[in-house]
């Protein structure tokens, strides 16, 4: 890491004004230097002449923004108090449920702010990043809300360490434990600490303790408030009882001391509770020097969403994380399943072969057979599974996300793990209870068998001119091979495999990334494009005209060509046009709407038989052995089959394949801001405020029928602190209405929402 000119560490803090005072003076003597004390976010440009008071000097005091920002809370009574005194003040009986920022400064919009650029400077040459002591909703949660502070913190490799209040704060943190203020930050920021500094108990008179609990207050306690095998971690193993709050290692000294103090007000003096900057600064340099627990504590940063694991590498995904999840996943497999052979697959980034390997020396020590088919799109390492028979499968692949990230696809038989499965995983790693073993790695071919099924399955009888974009992802040589044993010509866009994505980001979802395949299509005179995302399981589509598909029209497609040969069902996320339902009618199936996400769809599909499954975001999933998953690449090369069956151009079969279905008018995915800890409390009150005047389908989120045809969506992003939300009519003017009418409901939660 990157150090000061005289080799010592250096530290970035965000703290109250107390706080930095007393952290100041514990780092005077240590052997790091502070590169940055931040004040907080709604104390503005004068804060920096309170340096003097502080003891840092001018240089050292980062301003987190020059706007003009004013702190709000919501609380559980959904009332609203603006600004540090109100919030500090509170009202009695409500609790306050989270705090965001509105700008002050003329002419900015309400929720844009614009950090300095010393702080981010500081920041990411940070080799330790400490947030707290300090009010925990007016002092250290509002400067890691303005974004870009927010992101630079999150992927710094700093370490990151909360340093806890030794008391709680009426109205504002009353009854909070320790793992209750950590789980208040995480909520807010999405951040995840490395380490949390707590007082252990002692060194506080009874006299001065119950002075703090008439007034409404008391000791912050280290005890968590839930235990239940996720949030709490102990290694038997260690030299040292290891406790996870929430991912980061607890540790508990001996941390407070008592101070006389004259109120303000009354000019008497009495005894206060305070940080001893001497006990904190020696806690401090055991945290930054001690480097003992770094296997256990890169696990810890893990990040498991509801679909797969994600994270960004280095901050939150290390070869340690990754061979403890290996483990972890070899041994859920060998009890779930009673063997224990899995195949290993990963993407093109640069971190996803070292990635694999770590991954493939937790599966040996968990005594399982890995077959490892090395860099494979994510559909060939489903592929494999039936191929080779075997238990589960790890696909290493962040998908479309930017270089920075990497995660894992889990797969037991030829379901996608996800949810509760998903965390059984998660606390295996947390509990260390793996089994142990001797297995082997085996290297395997995919790639032969793969592409002769694919070439068994399509039949094209002449010659078609294909433009291909793969985004610099790992299905680009693959799917140029195909098509060309398919008799194409191909025109090739980025089918270099490249894991950091110099061209565009590798997601066919976004319009934007199928600029380059349109005007390739139409300069070459194709007679359509196709497009990749990262590891290959989603498409998108351009007709000969340079016109993008819309995936409401291409699914409707691939569901009628399903549908040639007799009648079936076929699976759609809740989130598609009530177009490709009523299409699918038309053509003799039977729609299913179904939750998002692929660990909905295929299971679904597999429990109902359906023929035919697909999501927005280009997923189509298919039900013809052994292809039985997400694919895009066999995707690509059926539609060739389609339009060589049809005789006809892409855009004559579209216009045939619409005739006599309602036209209607779809807004796309529209995501906004919204708290993790929020975002289904917003959903639930907004479906059960329209469940009484219109029909409702929840089993995502809540689509709201306005009238036969019209609805609105509203659903909590699983990946994302999002709400995401989507709006179809028969017009532009009932659009209009609809969007107006869901962002009513939504200002009664999230007052900072404007127009959508």
């Amino acid at each position: 890491m990157p150090k000061t000119e005289n080799g010592r560490q250096q530290v970035v803090v965000f703290a109250g004004t107390q706080g930095l005072a007393m952290l100041l003076s514990a780092y005077r003597d240590a052997p790091w230097d502070i590169t940055g004390v931040v004040p907080p976010a709604n104390a503005g440009a004068a804060f920096a002449q309170l340096h003097s008071s502080l003891g840092a000097t001018a240089e050292e005091v980062l301003i987190p923004t020059l706007d003009r920002v004013e702190v709000c809370a919501e609380l559980s009574d959904a009332s609203h108090l603006i600004g540090e005194a109100a919030i500090t003040a509170g009202r009695e009986g409500a609790s306050i449920r989270r705090v965001f920022l509105v700008s002050d400064s003329p002419g900015r919009p309400q929720t844009d702010f614009r950090p300095t650029p010393e702080l981010l400077a500081a920041l990411r040459t940070a080799d330790a990043i400490v947030i707290g002591p300090g009010s925990l909703f007016t002092n250290l949660i509002p400067s890691l809300l303005i974004r870009e502070i927010n992101d630079t913190v999150r992927q710094s490799m700093a370490r990151k360490i909360f340093i806890c209040n030794l008391m709680t704060q009426p109205n504002q943190t009353d009854g909070y434990s320790v793992a209750d203020h950590v789980r208040t930050i995480q909520q807010h920021c999405g951040l995840r600490f490395d380490y949390v500094l707590a007082h252990s108990g002692g060194m506080i008179s009874p006299e001065v303790l119950q002075r703090y609990r008439d007034s409404a207050a008391d000791l912050v306690v280290a005890q968590l408030v839930v235990n239940d095998g996720s949030q709490v971690a102990i290694f038997p193993d260690s030299p040292q009882e290891i406790v996870l709050v929430e991912g980061a290692i607890l540790m508990q000294r001996d941390l407070a001391m008592e101070v006389l103090q004259e109120d303000p007000l009354t000019g008497e003096r009495h005894l206060v509770v305070r940080h001893d900057p001497s006990k904190l600064g020696e806690a401090l340099r055991s945290v930054l020097h001690d480097y003992a627990l770094e296997k256990k504590l890169s696990v810890s940063r893990a990040i498991f969403r509801e679909y797969d694991i994600r994270g960004i590498v280095g901050a939150e995904l290390t070869t340690s994380a990754l061979e403890a999840m290996g483990r972890a996943f070899g041994t859920y497999i060998l009890r779930r399943t009673g063997r224990g052979q899995i195949v290993i697959g990963h993407d093109a980034r640069p971190s996803s072969l070292p990635f694999s390997q770590a991954a493939v020396r937790g599966l040996l020590e968990s005594g399982c057979e890995v077959l490892d088919i090395g860099q494979v799109p994510t559909p060939l390492t489903s592929f494999a599974v039936n191929h080779f028979w075997v238990d589960g499968a790890i696909q290493v692949t962040a998908s479309h996300n930017p270089a920075e990230f990497n995660g894992l696809k889990l797969q037991v038989g030829m379901e996608p793990l996800a949810g509760a499965e998903l965390q059984k995983v998660e606390r295996l790693i947390a509990s260390g209870a793996f089994a142990s073993g001797r297995g082997q790695r085996l290297a395997r071919d995919v790639i032969y068998p793969y592409l002769n099924c694919l070439l068994h399955k399509v039949a094209v009888s002449r010659p078609f001119k294909v433009a291909v974009d793969a985004g610099h992802g790992v299905n680009g040589p693959l799917a140029l091979r195909l098509l060309r044993e398919l008799g194409c010509q191909v025109v090739p866009l980025y089918c270099e495999p490249d894991g950091t994505f110099p061209a565009h980001a590798p997601d066919p979802s976004e319009e934007e990334n199928l600029a380059d395949l349109a005007q390739a299509v139409l300069e070459h005179g194709c007679d359509l494009g196709v497009a990749f995302d990262g590891d290959g399981d989603r498409i998108g589509i351009v007709d000969e005209r340079g016109q993008i598909l819309p995936p409401d029209v291409f699914l409707l497609l691939f569901a009628r060509e399903a549908l040639r040969d007799g009648p079936g069902k076929a699976v759609f996320e809740v989130r598609c046009s009530e177009m490709l339902f009523d299409g699918v009618q038309k053509y003799g199936g039977m729609p299913i709407m179904s939750r998002c996400g692929n660990t909905s769809i295929l299971p679904r599909m597999l429990q109902e038989r359906a023929l035919i499954g697909g999501e927005l975001s280009g997923h189509i999933f298919f039900n013809d052995p052994p292809i039985e998953f997400d694919d895009a690449l066999f995707a690509a090369a059926k539609l060739l089959e389609y339009i060589d069956r049809a005789g006809m151009p892409l855009s004559q079969m579209v216009d045939h394949l619409l005739d006599g279905l309602p036209r209607y008018v779809s807004s796309p995915e529209i995501r906004i801001d919204c708290p993790d800890y929020l975002k289904e409390e917003v959903v639930d009150a907004v479906r059960d405020s329209y469940s009484s005047r219109f029909r409702v389908i929840d089993i995502d989120g809540a689509r709201v029928y306005y009238d036969e045809k019209d609805w609105a969506l509203i659903r909590a992003s699983n990946t994302s602190p999002k709400l995401s939300l989507r709006f179809e009519a028969l017009d532009e003017v009932r659009l209009a209405t609809m969007k107006e009418s869901m962002r009513e409901e939504l200002l009664r939660y999230l007052p900072e929402v404007r127009s959508f």
